[in-house]
């Protein structure tokens, strides 16, 4: 598993010191090899744990870098998940309204790549930002269509992750957007490219493939 993949495990899991340091370990490999996806993915993991630490202008910057080298590099897989980071970045900074508009792009730019794992998780980032807009009774057939198929690949669903903002007065900057579920460290288990095994890994870490897409309902005002 590559530091940009611990990087975005640790996050999941909400071990943001351990997504750091695994992020700006993927920085390094990313700038030695030149790779733009490599440093996109560091870079919106990176982002995503500095606003844990209250910092939500650097997390944005480095989320909007992300998308933008997402972008250049021209994979949609790398930027519906730079979208994602951004967009709850953006919630979890107190701006529910443009976490909405980005979330929805990146269910879109998911879908279009069958990418259902990170289409899950775009759509409940859209769902909770539609709460916190006071929408809820839109976001609720996205959540439970999250839950249900979250539970048959073996996903956490949305109710495992309670910390996330649910209305406008639940939005303040670093308010995380995901409570860890299992005491061990998210890289138990787990290998890097070079072999070294890894500490902690809780099972719902490790996703199924090859589930088909499921639709997301349209609330037909942001398009």
């Amino acid at each position: 598993m590559s530091w940009a993949a611990i990087a975005r495990v640790c996050c999941d899991a909400g071990c943001w010191a351990e997504a750091a340091e695994a992020a700006e370990q993927a920085l390094l490999i990313a700038l030695q090899v030149g790779s733009l996806r490599i440093e996109s993915m560091a870079l919106h993991e990176l982002g995503f744990a500095i606003l844990q630490r209250g910092d939500s202008v650097h997390a944005r910057k480095l989320c909007a870098q992300a998308l933008d080298m997402a972008r250049r590099h021209g994979s949609r897989h790398q930027e519906g998940c730079a979208l994602t980071r951004l967009a709850e970045v953006a919630l979890g900074s107190g701006d529910a309204d443009t976490a909405m508009q980005i979330a929805e792009e990146a269910v879109q730019a998911l879908t279009e790549v069958s990418a259902a794992v990170r289409r899950l998780q775009a759509m409940q980032v859209y769902a909770r930002a539609l709460t916190a807009v006071g929408r809820a009774a839109e976001a609720a057939p996205i959540l439970d269509t999250v839950t249900q198929a979250s539970r048959h690949i073996g996903l956490p669903g949305p109710e495992q992750h309670s910390g996330m903002p649910t209305s406008r007065t639940d939005l303040k900057p670093g308010s995380p957007s995901a409570t860890p579920t299992d005491s061990r460290s998210p890289t138990e288990g787990m290998t890097d490219k070079s072999g070294v095994v890894l500490r902690g890994a809780p099972s719902h870490h490790r996703f199924s493939h090859g589930v088909e897409p499921i639709p997301i309902p349209h609330t037909g005002q942001h398009r």
